[in-house]
């Protein structure tokens, strides 16, 4: 691979998973957590709001400096010029102007700056608390969504259902590896207040639960996509495009394996050992080890994705 598009590739990379992991704070916060929050007020706050809350804030940042970086990398790609030539105002005036990568560049970089005030604005406008929520949550769903538009479903010969179906499927990638490391972190603040150790039962059901809907969604809006790129079998197994896929369709098996044993598992046994702290401790500590390596394997996953994206489809249009 050339020096160009392995620093594209680590520049996506970086870019989706922190769109990915900034839709996975979001959704855990309001879809598995809230209710512990409800009752555990302060304690969670303390424990798992405000390292999330910090994790929210570096992935921003690092959606915001890659996304720099990616246009960079997307100009003297574009231009046929040098890096350092390429940072010169006419050879950006040019892409931005001119293309479709543009395009969905400006709507990211409009949904990073949305999403940095309302994140800001929580700490100062506590008033205005649930708007500023609200458009954090739907400027991070833009920031992630549109990263279809900088991809190659913009070239098939159906974008009104490529473009909405790669969408989808990274909002539901979003939802389930993106929320994990927020899970971990519960997990890991959980260990020391008996409290919120008692909701982990709760809260990995509510997790399971979310991530199987995103299963759903994921294979169906995979199967489109792979419809799209691939189309035959001989493009699955005979080209570099379809021998990626299959890498990233053993890494979400694997995963799929993982988590269904998180939900049929170890929830059971920790609700059943509640009353033997040991037991429960240790049974905590297990599902934590495999959430981490779940978290690995998403990582897997989306690195295959950035290459994907400098890779040729193997069904051209």
């Amino acid at each position: 691979m050339p020096p160009m598009n392995e620093l594209l590739v680590a520049t996506r990379a970086v870019n989706m998973g922190a769109s990915v992991l900034l839709v996975g704070i979001i959704a855990f916060v309001y879809c598995v957590a809230l209710p512990v929050r409800g009752r555990q007020g302060g304690r969670f706050a303390d424990r798992v709001e405000r390292p999330i809350r910090r994790l929210a804030a570096l992935s921003l940042a690092l959606v915001f400096v890659s996304a720099l970086a990616w246009l960079w990398l997307e100009t003297a790609n574009m231009t046929g010029r040098s890096l350092p030539s390429a940072l010169t105002p006419d050879s950006w005036e040019a892409v931005l102007a001119k293309t479709g990568f543009s395009r969905a560049w400006k709507i990211r970089l409009g949904a990073i700056l949305v999403s940095a005030a309302g994140l800001l604005g929580v700490r100062f406008f506590v008033s205005l608390r649930r708007v500023l929520e609200a458009a954090f949550s739907i400027a991070v769903t833009v920031v992630l969504t549109a990263l279809a538009w900088a991809g190659h479903a913009v070239a098939t010969s159906s974008p009104l259902v490529s473009l909405p179906a790669d969408a989808l499927h990274l909002l539901a990638a979003g939802t389930w590896v993106g929320g994990l490391l927020p899970l971990a972190i519960f997990l890991r603040r959980s260990r020391d207040v008996p409290e919120l150790a008692a909701a982990t039962p709760a809260v990995v059901q509510r997790f399971s639960a979310m991530s199987l809907a995103s299963v759903g969604v994921l294979t169906a809006t995979g199967f489109v996509n792979s419809w799209f790129h691939v189309g035959s079998w001989h493009g699955l197994i005979g080209t570099t495009y379809g021998r990626l896929l299959l890498i990233k369709l053993a890494c979400f098996v694997v995963m799929l394996a993982i988590g269904g044993g998180n939900l049929w598992r170890y929830k059971q046994q920790i609700a059943a050992s509640e009353s033997s702290t040991g037991d429960a401790a240790r049974l905590r500590r297990h599902l934590r080890r495999r959430v981490v390596i779940e978290l690995a394997l998403g990582t897997a996953i989306l690195l295959v994705v950035a290459v994907l994206g400098v890779t040729p489809p193997a069904r051209r249009w």
